[in-house]
């Protein structure tokens, strides 16, 4: 036989199968954590959130969501997604917090017109590619806050590594050099 999961709401007292209550949000905060949802049953939650729009008309809502066209939600999911990443590596060195926001990220990502800030390749939202969006300290040592960091591809952020920028680009101009005086030796 199928078992059926019932959780108790607190507010109706009924029993109702888990169907009937809203699945959590990986990183939300509820009380009631069993079977990974919330606390109350879908139409008591309704009912809340109609009375507390009643006592609370003033409340135009966060503008997260509009605040960013809707063409954009799979690049802010991107995003966000590097700025975790990033807080997440902080963590794990005992480096600073990162302090840059999704916002300036997002700005920062159109003033560099999607393109990578060291090679002018279309960055790519998909996280396996190679010229994949990445999250780049310009100084290593500073952190990732305004005016620090830069979209590159994952590529060349790879290869960057914890290079500053200007050394970087150093190494590849000396890279370019040694393989034009090769070349050149090979032609005479």
């Amino acid at each position: 036989s199928m078992t059926t999961y019932t959780k108790l709401c607190p507010i109706c007292g009924n029993t109702k199968p888990i169907e009937d209550f809203t699945k959590s949000s990986n990183g939300a905060n509820y009380r009631n954590r069993d079977n990974n949802t919330h606390t109350y049953c879908k139409s008591c939650n309704a009912a809340k959130a109609r009375e507390w729009r009643k006592a609370n008309p003033s409340y135009e809502g966060s503008g997260k969501i509009t605040k960013f066209p809707s063409e954009d939600r799979f690049l802010l999911s991107a995003i966000r997604a590097r700025l975790r990443d990033a807080k997440g590596r902080a963590k794990k060195f005992n480096k600073p917090e990162p302090t840059v926001t999704v916002e300036e990220l997002y700005d920062m990502f159109k003033f560099q017109d999607r393109k990578c800030a060291l090679t002018d390749a279309s960055l790519s939202l998909e996280y396996d590619h190679p010229l994949c969006l990445s999250l780049d300290q310009i100084d290593p040592g500073k952190g990732y806050i305004k005016g620090n960091v830069q979209w590159l591809a994952r590529c060349v952020n790879r290869a960057k590594g914890d290079l500053s920028t200007e050394d970087f680009i150093g190494m590849c101009k000396a890279i370019i050099g040694k393989e034009q005086r090769l070349s050149k030796s090979s032609e005479s």
